[in-house]
C-alpha cells in the first residue's frame, strides 16, 4: 500500500524508476521489492489501457488475477488514466486505500455502465455530469 500510493500520480516512465531508491526510504520497503511493485504496475497499466471493455475485466482475464487484486491493480489504472493529482500537499495524509475507495466509487457510477467501442470504464459518462 506505502509503495503504490508513492507510486500514485506519477508517470509511470524509466525516468521514476531510477528514482525508486527514494521511494524506498520514504517507506522502509526494499528497493528491490519497489522496482517489481513499479515494474508489475507499469506492466499492467500499458496492456490494459486502451483495451475496450471493463479494466477490472481485463485484468483479472489478461494476468489471472484474483477479485481483489484485479479491483486494486484496476483503481491504479483508473487514478492513472484520469490523471488524478494525488501528489498535491493537502492530499498527502491520504493513503492508497483511501484513492482506492474513490476510484471504485467513481468507476461505479460515474462512468459508463455497458462499455462499447466508443466507451470503456475509464471514460466519465456526460450524461451524468449534466
Amino acid at each position: 500500500n506505502t509503495v503504490i500510493r508513492e507510486l500514485l500520480g506519477k508517470k509511470l516512465t524509466s525516468r521514476h524508476r531510477k528514482d525508486l531508491d527514494e521511494v524506498s526510504e520514504k517507506t522502509g520497503v526494499s528497493l528491490k521489492s519497489c522496482r517489481r511493485q513499479f515494474d508489475n504496475v507499469k506492466r499492467v497499466f500499458k496492456t490494459v489501457e486502451e483495451l475496450q471493455g471493463s479494466v477490472v475485466t481485463n485484468i483479472k482475464n489478461l494476468f489471472l488475477l484474483p477479485d481483489e487484486l484485479a479491483r486494486r491493480y484496476g483503481a491504479v489504472v483508473f487514478i492513472a488514466c484520469m490523471r488524478f493529482e494525488t501528489g498535491k500537499r493537502k492530499l498527502q495524509y491520504l493513503s492508497f486505500p483511501d484513492f482506492y475507495y474513490c476510484a471504485l466509487a467513481i468507476m461505479t457510477h460515474w462512468t459508463y455502465a455497458e462499455s462499447s467501442p466508443d466507451f470503456d470504464d475509464t471514460d466519465l459518462d456526460r450524461e451524468f455530469l449534466l
